[in-house]
């Protein structure tokens, strides 16, 4: 059962990531280096620390532990992601709201 939460896990990942870079690059041309760099960066502080708890630890363990509670897969997956997306969604907005901060207050960093 654990193997299948990792395994959604990561499909989720692939899909909701996926759908952020196609929308950036679809009938764009490429940026300039600097400017990759800077957003990937953003990415990192904005997603990074509550993804990678979200990713090897929240998310697998509560689709999991929906899947072996819940009376139906399909419910118990259901209800995983759901407690898993609001443990994991607070953080993530705290990183985007600093970066906002740190963009406003002119202290930006030049990759």
């Amino acid at each position: 059962m654990f193997r299948a939460a990792v395994a959604g896990t990561w499909a989720e990942n692939a899909a909701y990531y996926g759908t952020i870079v196609m929308r950036e690059v679809r009938g764009r041309q490429l940026p300039p280096p600097p400017a990759v760099l800077r957003m990937i960066r953003d990415l990192l502080l904005e997603f990074g620390p509550a993804e990678l708890l979200d990713s090897f630890l929240i998310r697998p363990a509560m689709l999991a532990a929906g899947m072996a509670l819940a009376p139906m897969p399909l419910v118990g997956t259901v209800a995983g992601k759901l407690v898993a997306d609001l443990c994991v969604y607070p953080p993530t907005i705290v990183s985007y709201e600093l970066l906002q901060r740190r963009r406003a207050s002119g202290t930006e960093m030049a990759p």
